[in-house]
């Protein structure tokens, strides 16, 4: 009777499995809407707040609900004793297999008995794990789909948060590019023999203070962009404590030269220096006097103002007004031209802090 009862349990086994793959598809069913309601509550909640990849995310749920699937696929068994009781309700067998189940454990004791269980026996070689169905209700195709389609098709309408995301995107490039700058600059510095050691230290001190400050920046647009303001102009003034002073030099001296040359100022700034300096010494053979002499006042009144924020300026400056007062034109030139390229130096550097 043992091999009687192993062979029974060996005839069960595929129904199990098949019992197996019938609890899979009523799981895929009950749970079947899962997917598409969550598609849609995040496209809904991608629209009152910004939610980067939001199409990716609006697919987390499927994801999540097919791994669910494979681990109820891996958790899910079926023992014999359990697939014969199934399987007699499912095709009406009257207990037949699962009594023979509980008889095969113990020793038969009479004819009966061994007569039921030889009637299990075959009974279990006439059934097919076809014959158990898989009881599929159509409605699973719309609780399934219909969800999903209202969700994708939330996706091709205008979300109010795109914007904000862009706006996002940009600020968090800006202060990238900012980082990147003072990371350069911290180099920069580290190899700048031209500053004392003092002076070394304090800008790497303030440079790697601002750089963590824009790191950790975790603030609304507003905020961050006015961080990044406050950031380049503190890595400004950092990096040149005279750039704001050198620049209205620039500023100023574009707009003196501008007025000698037109009889009045214009809309001249710090790189239009270079340029007003370059047509003063290409206009020194067709002055008069009167002009040259009113040439060399203004660059003497410059270079003066010009001595403390950039010496070098000035200092070519200065020599211009003195070979204009002695006459000396060619001179006069060669200063002009230092003093151009000077100016053409100062204005790029400062375009680049």
């Amino acid at each position: 009777m043992q091999s009687s009862n192993t062979l029974l349990h060996t005839r069960l086994r595929p129904l199990a499995w098949r019992l197996r793959l019938r609890d899979m598809l009523g799981w895929l069913q009950r749970t079947a809407y899962i997917p598409g309601v969550g598609f849609i509550a995040l496209q809904g909640i991608g629209r009152l707040v910004p939610i980067p990849h939001l199409l990716w995310w609006s697919f987390a749920p499927l994801v999540v609900w097919l791994l669910a699937l494979a681990v109820y696929v891996v958790v899910h068994r079926i023992d014999t004793t359990t697939a014969a009781r199934r399987v007699d309700h499912l095709l009406d067998l009257r207990e037949r297999l699962s009594t023979a189940i509980e008889l095969g454990n113990r020793p038969l004791e009479d004819e009966v008995e061994e007569l039921q269980q030889s009637d299990a026996l075959g009974v279990s070689e006439r059934i097919r794990p076809q014959q158990l169905g898989w009881s599929f209700d159509r409605r699973t195709l719309l609780h399934f789909g219909a969800p999903l389609l209202v969700g994708v098709a939330l996706v091709f309408l205008p979300n109010p948060q795109t914007g904000v995301l862009a706006q996002q995107a940009a600020v968090v490039e800006a202060i990238e590019g900012t980082i990147k700058t003072i990371e350069a600059q911290r180099e920069a510095i580290g190899a700048n023999q031209e500053l004392s050691a003092a002076e070394r230290e304090r800008l790497q001190r303030e440079l790697a203070q601002l750089e963590r400050d824009l790191q950790a920046a975790q603030q609304s647009r507003e905020e961050a962009l006015a961080q990044l303001s406050s950031a380049e102009a503190r890595l400004r003034q950092g990096l040149d404590p005279q750039a704001d002073a050198r620049r209205a030099g620039l500023d100023q001296l574009a707009r003196r030269l501008q007025a000698e040359r037109t009889d009045g100022a214009g809309a001249a700034n710090a790189a239009s220096a270079a340029d007003e300096l370059r047509q003063q010494q290409q206009t020194l053979d067709s002055m008069t006097p009167e002009q040259r002499e009113q040439l060399a006042q203004a660059l003497r009144e410059q270079a003066a103002e010009n001595a403390n924020v950039d010496p070098a300026l000035s200092q070519e400056l200065q020599a211009a007004a003195d070979a204009l007062a002695s006459g000396d034109t060619a001179a006069a030139e060669q200063s002009l031209d230092r003093a151009a390229q000077q100016a053409a130096n100062s204005s790029q550097q400062l375009a680049s802090n």
